[in-house]
């Protein structure tokens, strides 16, 4: 199962191949290790015994130099080049943040804004001002007004039916 999949090192000239990350590696039956850019470091064993001349001595240091320090340096030259890119993108969202928080002050200090900064962002109710109290007093005092009204204008509307019933006869 894939989870992630980082792009190809060509189409988006990125110092890395592509990599995936599997599930764990414990669950790779063949065991085989993540692919990633080796810079041409080369796995094979290079092995000196007491018969070995000059000349193999020689040619071991210059593989071991050309097939293995040399990529291990390209790769950390890469690495150290993706963990500067990584903390020049912190820098920017840290400064994108700091403008952000620049331009809510601002809004927040400029009455022409209408911005409440005294609004309660979590999920418990607000806690209400004497000035709210007297606005749902007033609502709910309307809202009874308006309840009376209604039934007043039905009683007085059934009552009328009924006298004209009651004159027919």
């Amino acid at each position: 199962m894939q989870k992630e999949f980082i792009p190809n090192a060509a189409d988006n000239h990125l110092p890395y191949s592509p990599y995936t990350v599997s599930t764990s590696l414990y669950e790779n039956a063949a065991r085989q290790v993540e692919p990633f850019d080796t810079r041409r470091y080369d796995q094979a064993v290079i092995s000196l015994n007491a018969t070995s001349t000059d000349n193999d001595k020689n040619k071991a240091k210059t593989d071991i130099s050309n097939n293995k320090i040399s990529p291990m340096i390209r790769i950390t030259t890469d690495y150290n080049n993706i963990m500067d890119n990584i903390d020049s993108k912190y820098s920017s969202l840290g400064t994108a943040i700091d403008n952000v928080t620049s331009l809510r002050s601002d809004v927040s200090n400029n009455p022409l804004s209408d911005y409440r900064a005294d609004y309660n962002y979590s999920l418990e109710p607000r806690i209400k001002s004497v000035v709210d109290v007297r606005l749902d007093d007033i609502d709910s005092s309307i809202s009874q007004l308006n309840t009376t009204y209604t039934l007043g204008t039905v009683t007085a509307i059934t009552l009328i039916i009924a006298g004209v019933f009651i004159m027919r006869e």
